[in-house]
């Protein structure tokens, strides 16, 4: 059952990291080609337009949070704030499946040496 239990344990592992890898290498390859596309643009109404364009993007995504916001009180503080939390939106859209990761983690070494203790039972 312990066995079992570690297996099922390392297959999530396993799986979880491909899945992030994945997710990560996406991400990346997307804000790439948002951000040499971003280099050149020189108004904000095409950055918006580019940001619309790159949905995929995490640079793009926060881009079109700030062209959200109404025109009337724009100041730089307000801009930073909705910056900030457009960021923090897509560190957590990113960290999906790390929880269970860091469970998984620490609660193997345990179940395996739960298993090292039964099989020691076992043998006397």
């Amino acid at each position: 059952m312990v066995l079992a239990l570690l297996i099922v344990a390392s297959f999530a592992v396993w799986m979880i990291w491909f899945l992030k890898a994945m997710q990560l290498r996406k991400l990346q390859s997307a804000q790439d080609r948002f951000e040499r596309e971003a280099a050149e643009v020189a108004e904000a109404s095409a950055l918006v337009a580019l940001g619309i364009q790159h949905k995929g993007a995490p640079g793009g995504r926060i881009v079109v949070e700030m062209a959200k916001r109404p025109r009337s009180n724009l100041t730089a503080e307000f801009l930073m704030s909705v910056a900030k939390r457009a960021i923090v939106s897509e560190q957590q859209r990113a960290g999906v499946l790390m929880p269970t990761l860091s469970s998984i983690a620490s609660a193997a070494p345990f179940i395996g040496l739960f298993g090292t203790v039964w099989g020691i039972m076992d043998a006397f």
